[in-house]
């Protein structure tokens, strides 16, 4: 119990402790994890008014930032007249560690001011928050007092920091220059710069300072074979990857931590070797989820979804559960095979486990699954039922919709997502303008084409691309011209596009003309780009470019492409060369229906019957369906050839067959076989029984062997039907007067003249 004497109480009456007992009383406190003791310690110095003490204030803000109290330890801070730089150093890095970064600054730029020291810890703090926030402009500023203070001769690790600042903060070649002038680099100063590289997009980059760390005699951990291998992944540097993978055999059993091995499998199924991704996926004695995505990922990637599906399958049988990204890869796997039912009982699983709440991703990948799998009404209910939607979920729909011609509902999905404020991406902008494109509303593409201007995007390869097939389908290849003359990026796609555009206008000299500066601009050609500028060959029948095309294809990893062989065969047959078609028929591993129906197409435009026959067999006994322009072909082979009874055989095959869809060009192919054999009833009765009611083509056929037949009547009746369809077809009146002439019924010439316009002297006529 306190007494007190007056105003006077025992305790004051007692001896003040000395500032050295105080002191070691204060030092004593950070060892004893007190905090509770040294918040009461601090408050009997506070009343002591002994705060301001040099070495007690200093000792005391210290300790207070040691147990969190920052307010107290800034209180103290203040009193203090001059500060030690510990005090100030320490002080910082509390504001650091209390998320509190803007204090920390305000005293960071006070020292620098006050022209006090930083310790390299202080420093180290202050980048590893600059860091995290992506603040550039800060971190250059202490980026320029480290090297001020040459601290980079001597601290490896604020090196390494600044370099790792920043490349996360998208100044990479600040990176790269910071890197240069250090005196000392470690292992992890060159693993950081090589992962900075891949992060921004620069694999060759990132493979060039693998090579120059090895020369420098720095050898690679297991971090950085892993950010080498994945930017082998990124750019398919397959050769660079099994380089890689030989030194880590070199290195022996103790370099294959499952973190390297898992990088190995995944290098070698991004780069397309299935089989080898597999040998060493099958090495691996513990495999663990990551090792199965990889695998996985590589098979989706290269749209092999039913192993990928097998794969989930395998992994669950070994007990090995599944993780958010084995369902986004097993739910793509579903889009890729068509395997609805397998991604409807991933959705049950997801539902099971709880993720579709906590993973909003997998949601997004749901309504792209169904979507992809034309089943829109689940990926509807898919979509109604995410309590969070981002771009992705509103792309995901609006893409399913635009996939499906269903132009209309993508629209209104894309005005919704407008009015919600979300704002498109790139690919939703990429997906709208197809819509655009398809119904050939170039007003409504114009006006999203403004809203690309004012974001910035119109530069954007994937929105270029897309504003380029917008104009072309729309008819106007000027602003579609005008899009790619601007574009600062072209990749293969906008090469492609832009030829495609060209071919589609009726200018294949223009296409080649393209297709020759993008191989002197060093783009190397894709798919598409292959079979535009054969298709523009076989319009120009230009057979000497596309020799040279043909020859470029033969060096190239699209010589076995069924889709470029494809067109190979028609460009061959089309210029005449059917034996180049037959040889690139004769050499194809794969063949598909378009294949046998271009060799077929071939012959037929060559009026070689017996070899359209030989191959049409051939294709049946493949196990190949014929499609509607194979049919078209044998129909009209017969008809060159006067095959009647063969072509009416199969027309009746063909109306029995539930799988054949007739159109309307087999019907034409018929009537024209019957007319050129003077069965022009037979003719007239297809015409009249057949569904389609508009066919010009039919009637002017059929107009056309009454003439040479002589038939005024059926002549007459085909020539009402035809004016019925197209009053002024000039076409039909001059073959109707010819048939009156050769009849010598010079009065029914006359009033045809006259119901035309164009009455001609009588005079002419006997």
């Amino acid at each position: 119990m306190i007494q007190t004497h007056g105003k006077i109480s025992r305790v004051e009456m007692l001896p003040q402790p000395s500032a050295d007992s105080l002191l070691c009383t204060l030092h004593a406190c950070p060892k004893g994890k007190n905090a509770t003791y040294a918040r009461s310690f601090s408050l009997t110095l506070q009343r002591m008014g002994v705060e301001a003490h040099p070495y007690i204030g200093n000792t005391l803000a210290s300790l207070l930032v040691g147990i969190q109290s920052m307010c107290d330890a800034r209180r103290v801070f203040d009193k203090l007249s001059r500060p030690s730089e510990s005090c100030w150093n320490c002080l910082i890095q509390g504001y650091i560690r209390g998320d509190e970064p803007q204090h920390a600054f305000i005293l960071f730029r006070k020292m620098e001011e006050d022209s006090l020291c930083l310790s390299g810890s202080t420093y180290a703090c202050l980048l590893k928050y600059c860091t995290e926030l992506r603040d550039l402009e800060t971190g250059c500023t202490i980026s320029e007092s480290v090297m001020r203070k040459g601290l980079l001769r001597t601290n490896l690790l604020l090196g390494n920091m600044l370099v790792d600042m920043y490349a996360k903060c998208g100044s990479i070649m600040k990176s790269q220059e910071v890197f240069d002038i250090l005196p000392i680099r470690d292992v992890l100063t060159w693993t950081i710069l090589i992962r900075a590289y891949l992060q921004h997009g620069h694999g060759n980059k990132s493979l060039h300072c693998f090579e120059q760390m090895q020369l420098e005699g720095v050898s690679p951990n297991a971090v950085t074979f892993v950010c080498s291998l994945n930017a082998c992944s990124s750019v398919g540097a397959l050769d660079m990857g099994k380089e890689i993978h030989a030194q880590i055999d070199r290195r022996g059993p103790l370099e294959y931590e499952l973190l390297v091995v898992n990088a190995l499998v995944d290098m070698y199924a991004r780069c397309g070797c299935l089989r080898q991704a597999l040998l060493v996926f099958h090495q691996l004695f513990m495999r663990d989820v990551c090792s199965w995505n990889s695998l996985m990922t590589g098979y989706v990637q290269h749209d092999c979804g039913k192993e990928a599906l097998e794969c989930l399958r395998q992994m669950q049988n070994e007990g090995i559960c599944p993780n958010d990204v084995t369902f986004i890869c097993s739910l793509n796997a579903c889009s890729c095979a068509g395997e609805v039912g397998k991604g409807k009982e991933i959705h049950s699983q997801i539902m099971t486990i709880g993720y579709f709440e906590t993973k909003f991703q997998l949601g997004n990948m749901l309504v792209d699954m169904y979507a992809k799998c034309g089943m829109l009404a689940d990926a509807e209910a898919a979509f109604g039922s995410l309590l969070v939607k981002d771009v992705v979920t509103w792309t995901s729909l609006i893409a399913g919709y635009v996939r499906h011609g269903l132009n209309e509902e993508a629209v209104q999905s894309f005005k919704q997502m407008r009015s919600e404020n979300i704002d498109p991406n790139p690919v939703t902008f990429a997906c709208i303008l197809k819509t655009c494109g398809s119904v050939r509303a170039e007003e409504k593409g114009r006006q999203i084409h403004t809203d690309l201007t004012k974001k910035g995007l119109e530069g954007d390869v994937l929105t270029g691309n897309a504003l380029i097939d917008m104009y072309n389908k729309c008819g106007s290849l000027s602003h579609a011209e005008a899009i790619f003359n601007i574009m600062p990026a072209k990749d293969a796609v906008t090469w492609s596009t832009m030829m495609a555009g060209f071919l589609e206008h009726g200018h294949a000299k223009e296409a080649i003309s393209l297709f020759l500066k993008m191989l002197q601009e060093g783009t190397h050609p894709n798919q598409g780009v292959l079979v535009t500028v054969l298709k523009a060959c076989s319009d120009e029948t230009d057979l000497h470019f596309g020799k040279l095309v043909h020859a470029l294809i033969l060096d190239s990893s699209f010589d076995n492409d069924t889709v470029v062989s494809n067109t190979l065969i028609h460009m061959y047959a089309i210029c005449g060369k059917l034996e180049d078609a037959c040889m690139v028929f004769q050499t194809m591993p794969h063949r598909n229906q378009v294949t046998w129906t271009s060799i077929i197409s071939g012959f037929c435009h060559s009026n070689d019957v017996k070899s359209v026959s030989r191959y049409f067999l051939g294709m049946k006994r493949g196990g190949f369906k014929p499609n509607d322009v194979t049919l078209v072909c044998l129909l009209s082979a017969y008809s060159h050839d006067g095959l009647v009874e063969e072509a009416c055989d199969l027309f009746s095959s063909m109306m029995e067959d539930p799988n054949v869809y007739l159109k309307v060009e087999h019907y034409n192919c018929v009537v024209d076989i019957l007319g050129r054999e003077n069965m022009l009833d037979q003719g007239k009765e297809l015409l009249i029984s057949m569904p389609f009611h508009l066919n010009l083509v039919g009637w002017k056929s059929l107009l056309r062997h009454c003439k040479t037949f002589g038939n005024v009547e059926l002549g007459r009746e085909c020539f009402d039907n035809i004016i019925a369809l197209d009053v002024g077809n000039s076409f039909a009146y001059a073959l109707m007067v010819d048939i009156y002439v050769d009849a010598g019924m010079w009065e029914d010439v006359n009033q045809l003249q006259v119901k035309q316009g164009e009455k001609r002297a009588p005079e002419i006529y006997p």
